[in-house]
Order: structure tokens, then C-alpha cells, then sequence
């Protein structure tokens, strides 16, 4: 009777554990922390604990050796290499003192080893104390699977 509990009771337990473990290898959660590790490093604050290399590392794990770019200014249209992006992120973060994203909505699309992410967000940047702009965005977020899921290109427009 004992041994029949403790089963029920272990398998009660480990379904929860491996179905959240299943559910979090999907396409699309991994795609979803793809795109949050990208958006996070772009985001800062002047006075920030993270230094330069670990934002560079933490972008070299979810950028493609190549992005393509499109969009309206400050986003430039041309293709870039990794390295090109960090120079441009890291003088953007040298010229603004605060850039803050909330997500309005996402929506993910894959067909095979391909997916677009639709993201509109509002973006709050800060030049100093009294120079703050809002501006809410669309981005689209091209993603290609290889070993894991990298970006490939972002467009861009202000709504």
C-alpha cells in the first residue's frame, strides 16, 4: 500500500516538472527568450552593473554573424555585421542615459527553420535629465535555426 502511494505521489510530482520542461523547449519559448535577451541588452541605464563585454557576449548569443536592417531613423537600413551592431549599440548607450521597453504585444510565426516575430513596443529614452522621448514601435524580427534560434534581421517603423 505504501509502495503504491509514494508512486502516485512521484508521479504527481514529476508530471508538473516535466511538462513545464517540455513546454519550455518549444519553438516558440525559445524563440520568446531569444528575442527578450536581444531586447534586454539594448535596454539600460547609465548607472548599470553590467559592463560592455557582458552585453556584447549576451547579443553574440542571439545574433546572426550578419543582420540585415530596415527601418526608419535611428535604425539604419543596411546589412551589419555582429561586431558593426556593437559599435552602434554601445554608442547609443553611451549617448542616452535611459532606454526602457514595455511590450505592447508579440506574436510569432515559424515555417520550418524560419520565424518573424511582430513586436510593438513602447520605448521610453533618455538624453540626461530633462530630455526624454516616447515612442511607440513596430519591429519585425526575422529568426533563422541553425544550432539555436539567431536573428537574422530587424525592420522597423515608428507608429
Amino acid at each position: 500500500m505504501t509502495k503504491r502511494f509514494f508512486l502516485l505521489l512521484l508521479l504527481i510530482l514529476v508530471m508538473p516538472i516535466g511538462g513545464y520542461l517540455w513546454y519550455r523547449q518549444t519553438p516558440e519559448q525559445q524563440i520568446g527568450r531569444t528575442i527578450d535577451q536581444f531586447l534586454e541588452n539594448v535596454e539600460h541605464r547609465k548607472i548599470s552593473i553590467r559592463s560592455q563585454d557582458d552585453v556584447h557576449k549576451a547579443l553574440a548569443e542571439v545574433l546572426a554573424p550578419k543582420i540585415n536592417l530596415q527601418g526608419k531613423f535611428p535604425i539604419p537600413t543596411e546589412e551589419m555585421t555582429m561586431e558593426e551592431i556593437f559599435e552602434k549599440i554601445d554608442l547609443f548607450h553611451g549617448m542616452t542615459s535611459l532606454c526602457e521597453m514595455t511590450e505592447i504585444e508579440r506574436s510569432i510565426q515559424i515555417v520550418g527553420s524560419k520565424a518573424q516575430v511582430y513586436h510593438s513596443t513602447d520605448i521610453l529614452v533618455a538624453a540626461g535629465k530633462n530630455n526624454q522621448d516616447e515612442q511607440t514601435w513596430d519591429l519585425i524580427i526575422d529568426l533563422e535555426k541553425k544550432e539555436d534560434w539567431r536573428i537574422t534581421g530587424i525592420r522597423g517603423s515608428k507608429q
